[in-house]
């Protein structure tokens, strides 16, 4: 991986800790590309984004619905968001 990233690669550890298995394999340089988390959703928290999902309690889909339309009438502009909630 750290070869890849030399060539240009982007490369990241998704979670299965291959950094620190890399480490204790003797690979002084094992750390020198991030994690996921750190690299991709971190700063989307930054913004005050993230991978969430909402939950209806009720077990009512339709308040899913209400959640849905209420987001789009309150962030018309965030086109991201717009398009996201349309697929979703």
């Amino acid at each position: 991986m750290l070869d890849m990233q030399k060539q240009g690669a982007i490369v990241f550890d998704y979670g299965n800790n291959i950094r620190g298995q890399a480490k204790l394999a003797g690979v002084e340089d094992a750390f020198n590309f991030p994690g996921f988390v750190n690299a991709y959703i971190r700063p989307l928290f930054c913004e005050g984004k993230g991978p969430f999902r909402w939950v209806a309690l009720s077990g009512d889909p339709e308040d899913i619905y209400r959640t849905d339309k209420a987001i789009l009438e309150t962030f018309p502009e965030d086109e991201a968001l717009v398009r996201w909630i349309k697929i979703a």
